[in-house]
């Protein structure tokens, strides 16, 4: 709270719909409150373990952030997309998926009215509720860029975004207001981070992709939500 200069409550009201995902035989993820108060969202590769065999989503638990209490998952209206191991496409990872129960005391991140259409240079500020990474380890909170809107491949939206196991999932975020003033508004899920270079707009070397909240996914989420 002190490094983002906010307090603990401030912090909840903001980013508590943030939460870690346990599934068995699985590291952990990201996922968070999205549009409603018992609906996450996530990666789809959360799912599926090391060999691309699923997961039910009912054996795995969600833990908002700012919460002891950990929430079962339903698998009725799961929306999951294929496993990727291996594969450059973040274009088929996103899930969203029902709760048992509804979380209280919480604000869901608000789902963006329209399919999401990225632009080079867009801010982002992304929520992740664990990473082995440069933090150590842990929740954090980092402002960060689109730096490839290329929409023609598997790979339609990257950033320089930090990432590490257990970030998978994670919330890329951009400031909104709403009838209840200042908001966050969800813009994509974080995929996966690559090494490797395509010969498009930008140089992906280090740059994370994502999923962004566009056609099927957009589209079956808003399904859920309404």
């Amino acid at each position: 709270a002190a490094e983002h200069q906010m307090s603990v409550e401030a912090l909840k009201k903001q980013f508590g719909a943030t939460g870690q995902l346990r599934c068995p035989g699985k590291t952990r993820s990201t996922a968070q409150l999205t549009g409603a108060a018992n609906i996450i969202t996530t990666s789809s590769h959360a799912f599926y373990d090391n060999d691309c065999n699923p997961i039910p989503v009912q054996d795995c638990l969600f833990t908002p952030l700012f919460s002891k209490k950990s929430y079962k998952i339903k698998s009725k209206g799961a929306v999951v997309g294929e496993c990727l191991r291996g594969q450059m496409n973040s274009e088929d990872d996103g899930a969203a998926v029902y709760l048992e129960r509804i979380v209280p005391d919480v604000h869901p991140y608000l789902l963006p009215k329209s399919p999401v259409f990225s632009f080079a240079n867009d801010p982002v500020t992304i929520v992740v509720a664990h990473a082995q990474n440069y933090t150590g380890g842990g929740p954090y909170i980092a402002n960060c860029v689109v730096r490839d809107a290329y929409l023609f491949d598997k790979v339609p939206r990257m950033t320089d975004c930090s990432t590490g196991p257990g970030a998978s999932g994670s919330a890329e975020l951009k400031p909104v207001k709403d009838a209840n003033g200042p908001a966050w508004e969800i813009q994509a899920v974080l995929a996966f981070d690559t090494n490797s270079t395509d010969g498009g707009l930008y140089d992906r070397s280090n740059y994370t992709a994502s999923t962004p909240f566009s056609g099927d996914f957009f589209a079956a989420v808003t399904t859920m939500v309404n």
